[in-house]
């Protein structure tokens, strides 16, 4: 934003966007107990899950061409 206006959108949207994530997590977290799952194995497991997709995704639409 100090710069120019690239990627201005981005940036205005990325606080609220963290918000909405802080606290769908807090409350996912306390939904787990209620239905009888471990809160920390749930949200490790949700992790590792979501790190696997955005590796897929990076490798998927990778914009880097490799070297022949």
């Amino acid at each position: 934003m100090v710069l120019g206006t690239s990627g201005a959108l981005a940036k205005l949207l990325a606080l609220p966007v963290f918000c909405l994530v802080v606290i769908g997590t807090r409350a996912f977290s306390f939904l787990l107990p209620a239905i009888g799952l471990p809160i920390f194995r749930s949200m490790l497991a949700l992790k590792v899950l979501l790190l696997a997709a955005g590796a897929a995704c990076a490798v998927r639409f990778r914009t880097v061409r490799p070297r022949r």
